[in-house]
């Protein structure tokens, strides 16, 4: 996944509504090695995380809400 990319986080029920956006990835890891199946995400919360590439999917037409958040 391409950094700077907004994302969906993905939850047990489907699509969540949780936007994010790619700060990296592949992802470094707290060992201190890069892992190509983690990206490091930034919430529009203010959060940051590492999530595993089948736990988000990329927003295909982010609206300009979205945008604006990051």
């Amino acid at each position: 996944m391409i950094p700077g990319t907004l994302i969906y986080w993905l939850g047990a029920t489907g699509v969540d509504a949780t936007v994010g956006k790619v700060i990296a990835c592949p992802a470094i890891d707290p060992d201190g090695f890069a892992h190509h199946g983690l990206a490091e995400v930034r919430w529009a919360d203010g959060e940051f995380d590492l999530c595993t590439l089948d736990e988000i999917e990329e927003i295909p037409a982010p609206t300009p809400e979205q945008v604006a958040q990051f």
